[in-house]
């Protein structure tokens, strides 16, 4: 088969073996296609993506942030690169290493991409939540929930619960009490006009 539809099968395949949280099968299939020198920035970039969260959801943080950086070593396309960057910033930041997730967040530069931008936003959020930069944190959480309403209307409510909880996270430990709760009590009315059950169970 041509390399392009052999690629689109590798990605059916992939697809399917997450559906079916099947690790060993994610394992497998980027194995059998990690060396081709011709596999898409873009695919590549996916396949570690994939590889981190499969890796990362049976406990294995090491495995999942070693997934991404070696896919890094293999990209110079702009945007699968930050793509890559930002899901390892994400993971450093949800899992206590807030100041490495900066430094990555800051090696990054710009990337026209909103929804790299809006995965980087994440990351430097909760990295300066952990720092107890909470009016940093407060404004980031802010613009990312901005860029996020820039996407098209089936991509717009995914994650955007993140950024909400975000700025909630940050006005609480900060002190403002009264103001963090006005942001979730706001965000469940929106959950709940949206029938977004697990959106509302979050706030």
């Amino acid at each position: 088969a041509p390399p392009r539809v052999r690629h689109l099968l590798l990605e059916r395949d992939l697809e399917a073996a997450v559906l079916d949280n099947d690790v060993a099968d994610i394992e497998r299939i980027v194995a059998s296609v990690w060396a081709d020198p011709g596999l898409p920035q873009s695919g590549r970039s996916k396949l570690a993506r994939r590889l981190a969260s499969a890796r990362f959801w049976i406990g294995d943080l090491d495995g999942a942030l070693v997934a991404l950086s070696e896919a890094e070593a293999m990209l110079d396309e702009p945007v699968p690169t930050a793509t890559v960057s930002a899901q390892r910033a994400l993971l450093l930041a949800n899992n206590g290493r807030p100041r490495e997730a900066l430094e990555l967040v800051g090696t990054v530069g710009d990337v026209a991409d909103p929804r790299v931008q809006i995965d980087l936003s994440s990351a430097k959020s909760i990295a300066c939540i952990s720092m107890g930069r909470f009016d940093e944190a407060i404004e980031i959480a802010r613009t990312g929930a901005r860029l996020q309403t820039g996407l098209p209307p089936w991509q717009r409510r995914r994650g955007m619960a993140s950024h909400v909880v975000n700025e909630a996270h940050a006005l609480a430990y900060g002190g403002r009490f009264r103001a963090a709760r006005e942001v979730v009590r706001s965000a469940i009315e929106g959950a709940r006009t949206a029938g977004a059950r697990p959106a509302i169970v979050w706030f």
